[in-house]
């Protein structure tokens, strides 16, 4: 699991590179029971030059975003598991994660 530093700045990104371009077909996010961001966006890239790609350099491309439910109703007890479905051909994935909701 991840969970970013206490009193960060958002959004808080994650980037992954892959050692070969892949397909990607379904992603999936597990939230924690009370640290649960309010909207994660997600972002791929294809390099063109294979041997020159860096994530730095890498032209992303937004696929969407997907917002979370704020686990009140069930007092933070539960997990939210969140599918998305893509399909699309990347050697780089951006994760931008947003605020947290407010646990009152």
């Amino acid at each position: 699991g991840w969970q970013s530093a206490r009193f960060c700045e958002f959004p808080q990104e994650i980037g992954l590179q892959f050692d070969v371009p892949v397909h990607l077909r379904q992603i999936q996010f597990l939230s924690h029971q009370s640290k649960i961001a309010t909207k994660i966006e997600l972002f791929t890239a294809m390099p063109t030059d294979a041997s020159q790609a860096t994530y730095e350099t890498a032209q992303f491309t937004r696929l969407g975003y997907l917002s979370l439910n704020s686990n009140d109703r069930s007092q933070f007890q539960a997990r939210e598991l969140k599918s998305v479905y893509v399909d699309v051909n990347a050697q780089f994935l951006r994760v931008l994660l947003h605020k947290c909701h407010i646990n009152k």
